[in-house]
């Protein structure tokens, strides 16, 4: 499934594009009039905002966009200016009432970004928090908390405009201070003392300087391109940085788990109460700054009350409750289709949510006559997977699993070409390929391959899908393999020691649309990540260009050419992604989940009977 299409992509690339050169406009909801385009020469290339629904439509997506690219390139800064009228917010119709919504996971249960991660997280972090940068119902970039924002022409500095006006929970205003505080604490050098996330640490070991370069402007500076850090801090991200308030202390541990028990912030609900491994109740924030009174093109306010998060780790226990109506959103499995619909309720499925991400780790670094180390083992092992049967017999066919992608690059994400599909079953080949490298029928074979996996509430049978690899690879290939089964916090701990060197890390990413951060951490870099390397360094020095260009069009291109050549390196099992199905309960009126997202995304569409 292609949720974006071929136009659609084309539509994110030319934002992408104008967010190089011009200010992005957030949006109103009144007639304005056609734009002008001014040229001046500037110094730097920014992306303005300017109100006015029409404008971000015409200018960033919608008008054909040979006037304006033609102008970009012939000048360095193109402001769209436009004079809408006065917004006039019509009433919004709340129900007083409660959504209760199940999730399999809580993560750490903690608010802050830093200790924080996966779909969990996102799952109640996004309730709470706002962005920067926010995104679109295609995820694409707009402006968030930041009215504007600017790259400098080297890719080693953002600057972002703090929009006036955004509200805490607790009725003060966001101020840029907060927002400095904020990256200070993430990405200032002493993070590397406390950060976890690699995307913490790497931006911790580059970082240059993080100031106020204007009152209210907040820049952020590296000592070299970090052109994949700006999908990051967006919502287009699997886990978005958000803003947290300012504390006197960039690393207080007291003062961070005080937080935690009263976290504010500046999202669409505030919680309200938390009873840890049980339940988070949130209440509707009437003064969320994404709301047409504000400028912006839609109202991202929920239409109810408040909402009961509950934690239900089983599936039998969730549809259950969503049959006797105690619940009205669930993440299920494909096989509870039918006891949904008996319930009087409906599946929604979230397009390219989340990917089989299953690479062998760090191998690199492992004894020379590893397998791991032979491209043709690698190659072998994908070739010996009967990926349809894999899909049809744990999965139900293709409406939730689909065979494609190259791991989180699914088709509706940059760089992604009809070359990256995963390598068809060929027993024939796939023994062939192993006998080459040295080990026909799998004699003399060193090693069991070990594949670690974690049970995911979002993707399931990821342990079933574990053991049927590991079955096809004895039986085909005649090769010692087992499956260890972990938590998935506790398995991502060990992949960040030396523990699991030399074995798969079998588990499940969320997808992005902008790839390029993971595929630098994953592909383009041996120090940043220890889920995959190649021997291959000439491969390795091209994705470290690819993803530091600077011109988004080039680097479009250059991922398409690359990509192929580090899915033929077969360093992981290259598999498939998932368009996860929710339960929705008869009580839901309407629900727009976004796509490649991997949690209950878009709650302000929800509507309630």
């Amino acid at each position: 499934m292609r949720y974006l299409t071929r136009s659609a992509s084309t539509r994110w690339l030319l934002t992408a594009m104008l967010s190089l050169a011009i200010f992005a406009v957030a949006c109103g909801t009144s007639a304005v009039p056609e734009p002008r385009v001014i040229e001046k020469e500037v110094i730097k290339e920014v992306i303005k905002e300017v109100p006015g629904k029409d404008v971000i439509k015409e200018v960033i997506k919608e008008i054909p966009g040979k006037d304006v690219i033609k102008e970009i390139e012939i000048v360095k800064e193109v402001v769209v200016v436009a004079t809408p009228g006065p917004v006039e917010p019509g009433p919004i119709a709340i129900n007083p009432g409660k959504l209760t919504v199940m999730v399999p996971d809580f993560s750490s249960e903690r608010f802050d970004r830093l200790w924080a991660a996966g779909e969990g997280a996102t799952a109640y972090m996004s309730i709470v928090h706002g962005h920067l940068v926010e995104s679109d119902a295609e995820r694409t970039m707009i402006p968030g908390i930041a009215s504007e924002w600017s790259i400098s022409p080297d890719g080693k500095s953002y600057s972002y405009r703090i929009r006036k006006g955004v509200k805490w929970h607790d009725g003060t205003e966001l101020t840029p201070e907060d927002v400095l505080w904020t990256y200070q604490h993430s990405y200032g050098a002493q993070a590397l003392d406390y950060a976890i996330g690699s995307g913490f640490l790497k931006a911790a070991r580059i970082v240059d300087q993080i100031s106020l370069t204007e009152p209210d402007v907040v820049t952020i500076s590296f000592t070299k391109p970090y052109l994949e850090y700006q999908p990051g801090i967006s919502n287009t991200s699997s886990s978005p940085d958000p803003i947290l308030p300012l504390r006197a202390a960039l690393n207080d541990i007291e003062v961070s788990e005080a937080y935690d028990r009263n976290p504010i912030g500046v999202g669409a609900m505030r919680l309200t109460k938390h009873v840890p491994q049980s339940l988070m109740r949130f209440e509707r924030f009437p003064d969320h700054y994404f709301q047409p009174a504000n400028g912006f093109y839609e109202d991202r306010r929920v239409n109810f009350q408040t909402l009961d998060l509950l934690l239900v780790s089983e599936m039998s226990t969730r549809v259950a409750a969503l049959r006797a109506g105690e619940v009205d959103i669930i993440p299920v499995s494909i096989s509870a289709k039918s006891q949904v619909e008996k319930g009087g309720g409906r599946l929604v499925y979230i397009p390219e949510a989340v990917a089989f991400d299953n690479p062998w780790i760090h191998c690199w670094a492992t004894e020379a006559n590893h397998p791991c180390r032979s491209k043709q083992v690698r190659q072998a092992l994908n070739y010996s997977i009967n990926k349809e049967l894999l899909r049809d017999k744990l999965y139900g066919g293709p409406d939730l699993f689909e065979v494609g992608g190259l791991g989180f690059i699914t088709p509706s994400v940059m760089g992604y070409t009809d070359a990256l599909v995963p390598f068809p079953f060929d027993p024939e080949k796939a023994r062939k390929l192993l006998s080459d490298a040295g080990y026909p029928g799998g004699a003399g074979f060193p090693t069991p391959i070990v594949l670690n996996v974690a049970p995911s509430g979002v993707l399931p049978f990821m342990v079933e899908a574990a053991q049927f690899i590991t079955d096809s690879w004895k039986k085909e290939l005649k090769i010692p393999a087992e499956v260890v089964t972990h938590d998935y916090s506790g398995m991502k701990k060990k992949r960040r020691t030396d523990e699991l060197d030399g074995e798969f890390y079998f588990s499940r990413k969320a997808t992005s649309i902008n790839p390029t951060s993971n595929v630098f951490r994953f592909y383009g870099s041996l120090e940043e990540d220890k889920r995959r390397a190649t021997s291959n360094e000439a491969l390795t020095l091209k994705v470290g260009e690819a993803t530091q260009m600077t011109d988004i069009v080039a680097q479009q291109k250059a991922l398409e050419e690359l990509l192929p050549a580090i899915r033929d390196e077969a360093l992981t099992l290259n598999l498939g992604y998932a368009n996860t199905p929710w339960g929705v309960g008869p009580r839901v009126e309407t629900w727009t989940p976004w796509p490649l997202t991997d949690y209950a995304s878009a709650l302000w569409t929800v509507t309630l009977k």
